[in-house]
């Protein structure tokens, strides 16, 4: 009988399954290390949110949703905003989006000119503030109370 058995060693068959763990951990540790630091983010936003409300005092708007003024109050926090979210809405249950960018102090007001609601007949505007993230990304907060004493200029 030939005795011509050719196979891997011991120290071949552990070196490669030592390799693939590590390749395996590897992996893992990707994965996890981005869920982690994406789930920081969203904290470190919420946190900022929670400190920063603002609220509509006024506004006015003509019918055609292309002219409107808002006044806009920061009610708490510390944290420099990137911006304030209009919210526009109409009773037909239209609504558009309006970014007004630019900090505001504790308990300052600010007024948004010239803003195009984007939409007719406006009868109620919320105000969330925003703030980017490292991409550049808006990140808004929830928006305040609701604003429904709109004034529509002829």
């Amino acid at each position: 009988m030939e005795n011509n058995k050719k196979g891997l060693s011991a120290v071949i068959v552990t070196l490669i399954l030592v390799l693939l763990s590590l390749v395996l951990v590897g992996i893992v540790w990707v994965v996890v290390n981005n869920v982690v630091s994406s789930g920081t983010q969203q904290v470190a936003s919420s946190s900022k949110c929670l400190n920063s409300q603002v609220e509509i005092i006024a506004a006015t708007c003509n019918q055609a949703g292309t002219d409107c003024n808002v006044t806009i109050k920061r009610t708490s926090g510390s944290d420099d905003i990137d911006g304030v979210r209009l919210i526009f809405y109409n009773a037909v249950g239209d609504s558009n989006v309006f970014d007004s960018n630019g900090t505001i102090v504790t308990p300052a007001t600010r007024r948004a000119l010239n803003v195009n609601a984007g939409i007719t007949n406006v009868t109620k505007v919320d105000a969330a503030a925003y703030f980017n993230d490292a991409s550049g990304k808006a990140n808004a907060c929830s928006p305040g109370p609701s604003f429904t004493d709109i004034k529509l200029a002829v």
